[in-house]
């Protein structure tokens, strides 16, 4: 009667798409008022989280290699908030990030960081014929979260999206991004509902599927086995966001408070043990009065 997946058990058991990240709920007191939790000069748990999928990604990607893909089967699975916390960690290592919001049916990037900006973006550059770093510099904007990290939001809805996406010149915009910027993120329309996102995953260096604890169906995951075998997603891997560690349960899969081991996760078990996160903050190492993680 569990049909919904309910911790890295079931993902691993699910899938043979590597698991590189569990993301627990953060506590709403260690967000901003965006839903933003990795911030500067700060040594939570929820920090540590992100930086460790950061370094797995960095792992999967080789020399040069810099487009990073953010989906999901459906919406509410939390792929905008993981996209734009890991485009603020990689800001946070002097690296300059572009995240964009390819999601052009529903966009809710730019609500994430505060702004209603609905004229400027992506959909403005799909429609030109020849793209310049010029153009492209007119469409995007700053985050205000660090100089580091820019948006380029998805801009006007367009009545043919999957048309404007199939179009040549949104490589042209990948190519000139590329040379301007040390990595860019891409948040994308949820791959189960429509097919924008295959047309993006083609310039993808490394494709990120979310589901989310007692949310997502475990159906969809077999969805996600059948895009990584085809290539559809190239070099893909799962992150299971949104695991409650203030519910009992989870301490079937977590070992009551100790939150996950980061490492062992498929065929990426080399990048090594991360430990236990649970214990973090009780270390030396992190906060001693973290409450950045719902507990």
């Amino acid at each position: 009667m569990r049909y919904r997946i309910e911790g890295r058990e079931d993902v691993v058991s699910l899938t043979k798409v590597p698991l590189v990240a569990d993301v627990p709920l953060a506590n709403k007191k260690a967000k901003t008022a965006q839903g933003i939790v990795v911030q500067a000069s700060r040594n939570s748990q929820m920090d540590e989280v992100f930086r460790s999928l950061r370094t797995n990604f960095l792992f999967m990607m080789k020399e040069k290699e810099k487009i990073i893909l953010f989906t999901s089967s459906i919406s509410g699975e939390g792929k905008t908030f993981l996209a734009a916390n890991l485009a603020v960690s990689f800001a946070l290592l002097g690296k300059k990030v572009m995240l964009v919001g390819c999601d052009i049916r529903k966009p809710t990037l730019g609500r994430l960081f505060g702004t209603s900006n609905s004229k400027q973006g992506l959909t403005n550059l799909l429609r030109v014929e020849h793209i310049t770093a010029e153009l492209i510099q007119a469409e995007t904007c700053n985050s205000g979260i660090h100089p580091g990290l820019d948006l380029l939001l998805s801009g006007p809805i367009p009545p043919n999206p999957t048309e404007l996406l199939s179009r040549k010149n949104l490589k042209e915009v990948f190519d000139l991004l590329s040379e301007e910027y040390d990595y860019i993120i891409l948040d994308t329309a949820p791959v189960g509902l429509v097919t924008d996102t295959l047309q993006i995953a083609r310039f993808a260096n490394v494709s990120c599927f979310v589901c989310r604890a007692d949310y997502t169906p475990k159906a969809d995951l077999a969805m996600l086995d059948s895009l990584a075998q085809e290539n559809k997603l190239p070099n893909a891997c799962v992150v299971l966001n949104g695991v409650d560690m203030s519910k009992r349960k989870y301490g079937y899969y977590y070992g009551y408070g100790r939150y996950g081991k980061y490492g062992r996760y498929g065929n990426y078990g080399k990048y090594g043990n991360y430990g236990h996160y649970g214990m973090y903050a009780d270390s030396d190492y992190g906060l001693r009065d973290d409450n950045s993680i719902k507990k």
